[in-house]
């Protein structure tokens, strides 16, 4: 939303907002301040701010993270460009996040809650101060897309994707989900069809996770069962899956004895006998591991 025009600043309303709040307790500005963002008339959320700019030391008291998330739900970007300048809002000294903004937490944190409402101007804003480009390191939940490849949401996925974002650990997250619109998308931007996240490439995800018709998606569109086989073998065995098992023998995975011994302890009798009619020959009958 646009700032409403400087007149307003002098109307005698304007005045007694800002002299009211200016008397409140920080709590109570804090309050003020998530309000105003949320009903979204502009001249109060500016009231707001001038308040506290004339008392700055309260914002040491308010809860600046809940705050600019609730300006990035609801879209406020005159609001978060005000705050970030504000010096409490300390700047991150590092050279590649710019000369002076808001701690990277929290802006990482408004970017995050930008694109899960749809607010992308305020998340682009959010990534010129530096959010977006490391947006997994560290223990930041990415929520936004998280909820991108769980509905299927080509257009954020897209925007986080040109933010930053990991491909392949979405790739996975997606597998999860069993959501096969996104699994295609972030194969089709480039995502690494056989990249191992916890020992498991898509493909054991897929088997992991009981998603048989995911399972012959993937290797349709050039997964390798050979890679993590042993997982992929393992995870196909203790669910029972018959025809996971036949089809990564058909596609060159060689069982070893502990695949065997699983599947005998399982007693998954259909298994043991299709594994004893692939299993190699000779004094060593394990198979090398991947």
């Amino acid at each position: 939303m646009k700032p409403q025009n400087k007149d307003i600043k002098q109307s005698l309303r304007y005045k007694n907002m800002v002299a009211r709040v200016e008397g409140l307790s920080p709590d109570e500005k804090g309050a003020q301040l998530l309000k105003a963002l949320a009903v979204g008339t502009q001249w109060r959320i500016d009231a707001v701010l001038d308040a506290l700019d004339k008392k700055l030391y309260d914002w040491n008291y308010i809860d600046r993270l809940n705050v600019f998330k609730q300006a990035a739900m609801f879209g406020q970007l005159h609001a978060i460009e005000r705050m970030a300048k504000n010096k409490y809002f300390k700047a991150d000294p590092a050279p590649q996040r710019g000369k002076y903004q808001a701690p990277p937490d929290i802006i990482l944190e408004a970017f995050d809650t930008a694109v899960i409402h749809g607010n992308y101007a305020v998340a682009d804003y959010c990534k010129s101060l530096g959010a977006g480009k490391d947006y997994m390191i560290g223990n930041r939940a990415p929520r936004a897309m998280l909820l991108a490849v769980a509905e299927g949401n080509i257009t954020k996925m897209g925007y986080l994707i040109d933010a930053g974002t990991c491909r392949e650990y979405y790739l996975d997250m997606a597998v999860v989900e069993g959501n096969k619109k996104s699994v295609d998308y972030l194969l089709s931007r480039g995502a690494d069809i056989n990249f191992v996240n916890g020992q498991l490439t898509p493909l054991g995800r897929a088997i992991q996770c009981g998603h048989e018709d995911l399972f012959h998606h993937l290797l349709d569109k050039g997964a390798d069962p050979k890679i993590s086989a042993r997982e992929n073998m393992y995870y196909a065995i203790n669910g029972n899956k018959v025809g996971i098992v036949k089809t990564l023998l058909e596609h060159g995975v060689v069982p070893n004895k502990d695949d065997l011994t699983n599947a005998e302890y399982h007693k998954r009798d259909e298994i043991v006998a299709l594994l004893k009619k692939h299993m190699p020959k000779g004094p060593d009958s394990s198979a090398p591991k991947p």
